[in-house]
């Protein structure tokens, strides 16, 4: 089987990247209305769709707590107490993992192409470096702001990030090199 070009291992790659997308598409607007709907009982007393969404009050203390689960089943997607930090944080890690898995399919699909030196590549691969150093940077940041400390478990997490960024970068740069040669090669034949 080809690793890249049509009907290859990064074709299929860019497919499963493509359900993942949706996927996550639809948990993001699933917690939305789950916070939506949080809100709407805790002002009105309303339970629908009370099986998928939990939302209750300590009575030992004045915050609500809520609960969700993955659509018709009983495994917990998130619990938390409701307030600013933990929906914000919530919401922006599902947000990224959108755009993670967007610009994942986009990368492999345009290696799909049977030019895989082409602008597209290192367009989205670009994003891709961009989007995960954005998160890197700011992640820390909205740790020290929301819950004034900083998250030192964490800190494999980012030295992670960092290598893969780096070798994002790598990567980009063989395929600018690469993409030049085949420009140059186009050009004197």
């Amino acid at each position: 089987m080809k690793i890249i070009g049509k009907n290859s291992l990064s074709q299929y790659i860019s497919w499963l990247l493509y359900i993942v997308f949706v996927y996550s598409i639809l948990l993001l607007i699933y917690v939305i209305i789950g916070f939506t709907l949080g809100i709407c009982k805790i002002k009105t007393a309303n339970t629908f769709l009370y099986s998928f969404y939990e939302i209750w009050k300590d009575y030992t203390s004045p915050r609500y707590y809520f609960r969700f689960y993955y659509p018709f089943t009983n495994f917990e997607l998130a619990a938390n107490s409701i307030k600013f930090q933990s929906i914000f944080l919530i919401l922006l890690g599902l947000i990224f993992n959108v755009l993670f898995y967007y610009y994942c399919f986009k990368a492999f699909q345009s290696i799909s192409n049977e030019k895989i030196f082409n602008n597209k590549t290192v367009k989205w691969l670009n994003r891709f470096a961009i989007l995960n150093l954005v998160i890197l940077l700011i992640s820390p940041l909205f740790f020290l702001f929301l819950f004034e400390k900083f998250p030192y478990q964490l800190i494999p997490m980012y030295l992670k990030n960092i290598l893969q960024i780096v070798f994002v970068y790598f990567v980009i740069v063989f395929l600018k090199k690469g993409l030049d040669l085949q420009t140059e090669n186009e050009l004197t034949i």
